[in-house]
């Protein structure tokens, strides 16, 4: 079961950005990797990115993710937005931890970052 689905309606949230939140609640503004980071080292349990392939090109580039939940829809666009950087680095290695093929035709690959 995709993580999101466990989280209770109360879970702090995070924005990146500057902008404010469009919902009033317990939301965060987090406006560099560090801060990103920072939730990280801490008992509150994990934290999860949604969209936006610019901000995981970041944070896998300086090794905050641990887990891809990554959601395969079998339509060929033949173009769009890098999910992984082009940085020159080490190869990072994944490890396939769960599947899930829907009814409908999407797929849901877990991977696991290998360090």
């Amino acid at each position: 079961m995709h993580p999101v689905r466990r989280l209770p309606a109360r879970a702090p949230k995070a924005l990146t950005g500057c902008q404010p939140p469009s919902k009033p609640g317990q939301t965060t503004i987090l406006r560099s990797l560090d801060e990103v980071a920072a939730p990280k080292g801490t008992e509150g349990g994990p934290v999860i990115v949604h969209g936006s392939a610019a901000l995981n090109r970041g944070l896998s580039d300086a090794g905050l993710i641990d887990r891809y939940h990554l959601l395969v829809f079998p339509l060929p666009l033949g173009a769009g937005k890098r999910l992984f950087s082009s940085t020159d680095k080490d190869t990072q290695r994944l490890r396939l931890v769960e599947h899930e093929v829907y009814a409908n035709g999407p797929q849901e690959n877990v991977f696991d970052v290998v360090r």
